[in-house]
């Protein structure tokens, strides 16, 4: 099953806008998951384009999000 974010409970969420998207990555207790769309102001909520796992394993986890400016976003986190 992909990643529900409004269901699954998520452990260190990171945000990071690429142009009008937003991508929302999150650890379920398990591999990071990441939800790639449009944020919507007027209701607070996320319009999911793309969802899926960062990684194929569970072995990278706990993601944090590294960007200056509008350079490229560096993806750092735990390798168990």
């Amino acid at each position: 099953p992909g990643p529900n974010p409004h269901k699954v409970p998520a452990e260190c969420p990171a945000v990071v806008v690429f142009g009008e998207r937003w991508a929302l990555l999150y650890s379920p207790y398990a591999a990071i998951e990441c939800v790639v769309g449009r944020f919507d102001a007027a209701t607070n909520s996320l319009a999911p384009e793309w969802t899926g796992r960062l990684w194929a394993t569970d072995a990278f986890y706990a993601a944090n999000i590294a960007r200056e400016g509008a350079g490229p976003a560096v993806v750092l986190g735990w390798i168990r």
